[in-house]
């Protein structure tokens, strides 16, 4: 079952089938935690990331002139 779960975000990282579970175990430890990190590490960073460009937005809206400069 670990297998499969690992195939999984492996090929959900990779964007397609890239990988089946019984060739998971075969692969380097790096591979594993880049998976992971690119599919369950992300999950807040768009988030965060959402949420630090609203403050920033806000901020430069909030000063004369700010909101025309990029």
């Amino acid at each position: 079952m670990v297998e499969m779960l690992l195939a999984q975000r492996i090929n959900q990282a990779a964007g397609g089938a890239v990988i089946a579970p019984w060739e998971v175990m075969d692969l380097p430890e790096a591979y594993l935690d880049a998976a992971e990190a690119l599919t369950v590490g992300m999950v807040g960073y768009g988030q965060a990331r959402r949420r630090v460009d609203e403050i920033k937005a806000r901020w430069r809206n909030s000063h004369p002139h700010g909101g025309n400069r990029r």
